[in-house]
């Protein structure tokens, strides 16, 4: 599975693509655009936690926080 922003962004791409076929008609566009609706709200979640992450490093670069102060989750070991 891929994991990286780049590939969320190609995914994003090919599907919007897909969609804007001339060819996607009636029943398989509008499975398509349910398709795409789903997708989007997940790539929303993605890129909110790479926000989260990006803004816990600046937190502990700047001093803000210590890493004993993250959550588990952010993998501060």
């Amino acid at each position: 599975m891929k994991k990286k922003m780049t590939d969320l962004h190609d995914v994003l791409f090919e599907q919007l693509e897909t969609i804007r076929s001339r060819e996607l008609k009636g029943d398989n566009l509008i499975e398509e655009i349910r398709r795409s609706d789903a997708m989007s709200k997940i790539a929303v979640q993605l890129i909110s936690n790479v926000y989260l992450h990006l803004d816990a490093q600046k937190a502990l670069t700047d001093g803000t926080v210590d890493k004993t102060q993250l959550p588990m989750i952010m993998d501060n070991k």
